[in-house]
């Protein structure tokens, strides 16, 4: 099989559609992809930094009700904000990234999405350039980005409590409502948030715990569809069509 794979064949085997018939083995010719240079990844990344800085900005001076501008606020929304999330987000593409090329699967490295309102950021990806040879690879592979993802929002997170403790948030008085440097839309949406005034690296955990959860819905293309394709097969798209009516039916009855 390495060999067919050097010389861009990929024998692909499946299973018989009916019962006591054979299994088919079949040989596909790989694309020649030149896909994206690496000035891609660092293009968005840049721009990703950017937009996570600029909220990251305003996090910092809402926590310490700064209503007065200064560059330096760039740097602490970098250094409380961007970096901590884009650190959770990209370990948890590499986890995909690294487990990948162990077993024999190429990638890309991590592409981010920049987004210019309510988190900076709509997330990252890789891009597999191979197919993945079993069922088993793709659960591995499927399962390392939200693992490693976790484990660096516990550590950021741990981090921000520990900010939280030290820098107390500025409480803001009713003359000074109206000079407050506006915070993210995603504020007005999470009530939990408006209950307690959360250090801006706990946030970026936060983040980073929503989108691991996120990410394991058993569906389509997210880690989870892939999980569950790897343990059911084609029968987890039966699977999936069950856990969207149940989110369903607790958006409506929750």
């Amino acid at each position: 099989m390495a060999d067919m794979k050097e010389i861009g064949l990929i024998p692909v085997i499946a299973k018989p559609k009916e019962p006591g018939s054979d299994y088919t083995i079949s040989v596909i010719r790989k694309r020649k992809s030149k896909g994206f240079g690496i000035w891609v990844n660092i293009v968005l990344l840049i721009a990703t930094l950017i937009s996570t800085i600029y909220v990251g900005e305003q996090l910092y001076a809402g926590y310490f009700n700064i209503t007065k501008f200064s560059w330096f606020l760039y740097v602490d929304g970098f250094i409380y904000f961007s970096a901590p999330l884009l650190f959770i987000l990209g370990s948890h593409e590499l986890g995909h990234y690294f487990v990948a090329r162990r077993n024999g699967v190429a990638a890309s490295l991590p592409f981010f999405i920049p987004a210019p309102t309510i988190l900076g950021t709509l997330g990252a990806f890789i891009s597999l350039r191979d197919p993945l040879p079993d069922r088993k690879t793709l659960i591995k592979v499927g399962a390392a980005g939200p693992l490693v993802g976790f484990v660096m929002s516990i550590v950021v997170a741990i981090i921000g409590a520990y900010l939280g403790m030290v820098q107390k948030p500025v409480a803001v008085t009713s003359s000074q409502v109206s000079y407050q440097i506006s915070l993210p839309i995603i504020y007005s949406l999470i009530p939990p948030i408006l209950a307690k005034n959360v250090h801006p690296v706990a946030f970026a955990a936060w983040v980073g715990f929503l989108v691991t959860a996120i990410n394991l819905f058993p569906i389509g293309q997210l880690d989870g569809g892939h999980i569950a394709r790897g343990l059911m097969g084609n029968n987890a798209r039966y699977f999936s069509y069950a856990f969207i009516v149940i989110l369903v039916i607790l958006g409506i009855y929750d």
